[in-house]
């Protein structure tokens, strides 16, 4: 047996039981509600770790406490999955995110000096933690549950204050300081905080159609918070290929409705693009599956349209096109105005944009929220390849052979990790997303399904691989 078997005992998948079939009894129940507990916690410290806020302003010790029980969940969950064994294709793609969150950790870390390096040393101990949840059919879609109820009551709860602003509902609020403004240099940025409600900023966003403050949910701002908002969108998809009734299904494309409303609200621009990269893509995809020979390139479209076009194809037309960078800095484009210029720094470097084949030490153009294009700014061709051949294989291996469904998570969860807040896919939350998606897939193809199993509610049984 070599070290990669010793490791992490690495089996041939079987079938696994169906997680949502028959009539669940009391106890059932109750061991769902339990096993949700830990599932919470470990949620509550990705999403804590990634500027969910739940503990910058609760009185007391409560958040602390939360903090620490969510660690201990994180720790005790990382230490029973270490002695277990798990299918070879799960156990690759932990394998390759963290080999790639250690090569861009210790990277940064020697290019940029910035003090990142504990976040992408939990990513990768957090990845390692998720194999246990995503190789169990019954945990994995409990914990998307989990999840999934959990964005959807904070973005329930956050889409009240909208009442308050349009004078319908009267809430308590005050201002608070914002995260990482204790000088008060940006105290027009302090946000109005309602308490279970969560946070709006305390100031009209210039061009929004309607006199309300935007929703910022529990989060630093509001794009950041519309990066949970897609979570909780992607968490709502996988749940939803995994349903067949129609009840359950109508229930969860009426809940979409309250999150396409609140991400109006929100109002990020970056968000908007978005979810309009998304559509073409789903809408893409929706066509040319009535086609198989075109179909079978359905990775190949999600390469080009997902990672190759917004992180470097659109940049690279854009340093041709004459005064592009003051027509975007105008006021009157997308209502953006000068918040355009740290995410198009990088037109300054012309068509030497190119030709960056090595990694650049110290500072280099920004271009905020493309993970691809400042990867490829910093590092160069040669250092950017792997992340982008992860990417890829993420794709091919969520997107062949699985519902729509899984498919349309997919595409958010790239196009999120890409555009919206790009660091968080080096963070425990993107470990988690990725790895959700991932799982979700291997579960949904036909060979992991058998009827019979299901009915008896027996788990088949793992043979183990000979590797060497």
């Amino acid at each position: 047996m070599n070290l990669f078997q010793r490791l992490f005992r690495v089996v041939e998948p079987a079938p696994s039981v169906t997680a949502w079939s028959g009539s669940m009894s009391a106890s059932n129940l109750l061991s769902k509600l339990i096993l949700s507990v830990p599932l919470l916690l470990i949620a509550l410290f990705a999403w804590h770790q990634s500027n969910f806020q739940y503990d910058v302003y609760v009185e007391g010790n409560y958040g602390l406490i939360v903090y620490r029980l969510s660690v201990a969940a994180v720790l005790m969950l990382s230490i029973i999955g270490s002695v277990k064994s798990y299918p070879k294709s799960l156990v690759q793609m932990v394998i390759g995110y963290i080999l790639l969150v250690v090569l861009y950790g210790v990277t940064e870390e020697l290019i940029t000096n910035q003090g990142k390096l504990l976040s992408f040393v939990e990513a990768a101990v957090f990845s390692l933690m998720m194999l246990p949840i995503i190789s169990d059919k019954r945990m994995l879609y409990l914990f998307i549950r989990v999840n999934f109820v959990l964005g959807t009551v904070l973005i329930a709860l956050n889409t009240v204050p909208v009442l308050h602003w349009l004078g319908l509902l009267s809430l308590p609020n005050e201002q608070v300081l914002r995260l990482g403004n204790d000088r008060g240099d940006y105290y027009f940025l302090d946000p109005s905080h309602f308490g279970l409600f969560g946070l709006t900023e305390s100031f009209i966003y210039p061009g929004s159609p309607i006199d309300v403050p935007r929703l910022q949910g529990y989060s630093l701002e509001p794009l950041h918070w519309s990066y949970f908002v897609f979570l909780t969108i992607a968490s709502g998809l996988l749940l939803l290929s995994a349903r067949s009734r129609p009840r359950r299904s109508i229930a969860t494309a009426l809940l979409f409705g309250l999150f396409a409303i609140h991400l109006y609200f929100v109002f990020s621009m970056t968000a908007f693009i978005t979810v309009a990269i998304w559509a073409s893509f789903l809408e893409l995809i929706f066509i040319l599956r009535k086609y198989p020979l075109l179909a079978k390139r359905q990775a190949l479209y999600g390469l080009i349209v997902l990672i190759l076009l917004p992180g470097l194809l659109i940049p690279f037309a854009l340093v041709l096109v004459p005064d592009v960078g003051v027509l975007l800095v105008a006021d009157d484009v997308l209502n953006k105005g000068s918040n355009w210029a740290d995410k198009i720094d990088f037109l300054r470097l012309g068509v030497s944009l190119y030709t960056r084949f090595l990694p650049t030490f110290g500072d280099v153009p920004s271009a905020s929220h493309n993970l691809i294009l400042s990867t490829y700014i910093q590092y160069g061709y040669v250092l950017s390849a792997p992340l982008v051949a992860y990417m890829w294989i993420f794709i091919k291996r969520a997107s062949a052979g699985v519902p729509f469904a899984i498919t349309a998570a997919m595409s958010i969860t790239i196009l999120a990790q890409i555009l919206i807040v790009p660091l968080q896919f080096y963070y425990p939350s993107g470990a988690m997303w990725m790895l959700m998606v991932v799982g979700a897939a291997y579960h949904s193809r036909p060979g992991r399904q058998v009827a019979a199993m299901s009915a008896t509610g027996i788990p088949a049984p793992r043979v183990p691989v000979q590797l060497g």
